[in-house]
């Protein structure tokens, strides 16, 4: 099993300085075991499973939660019940 997210998240009521709590996430994804790619719209990450990736974004969460009333998070998946590393497979496949 193959699930792709594409996720963004960020605490709101900031007007400037979110890059050093953007740069906590970074580090929460870098300390998992799984490959993302960060965008300039969000991340990109890779799991065997729903469940993994749901439990990623929540500790993405739980970077912000502490300092923050409010936090805005937006998640797309794709979902495959065959196939691994797809994630680059589908770059590959369109260069």
């Amino acid at each position: 099993m193959s699930v792709i997210t594409e996720f963004a998240i960020f605490p709101l009521g900031l007007e400037k300085g979110l890059g050093k709590y953007i740069k906590k996430v970074v580090k929460c994804l870098e300390s998992s075991k799984y490959n993302f790619s960060l965008t300039s719209m969000g991340t990109i990450f890779e799991t065997e499973t729903m469940e993994q990736a749901l439990t990623l974004i929540n500790e993405t969460y739980k970077v912000l939660e502490p300092d923050f009333t409010r936090v805005y998070c937006t998640a797309k998946f794709d979902i495959s019940k065959t196939g691994e590393n797809r994630m680059a497979k589908k770059v590959e496949s369109a260069t």
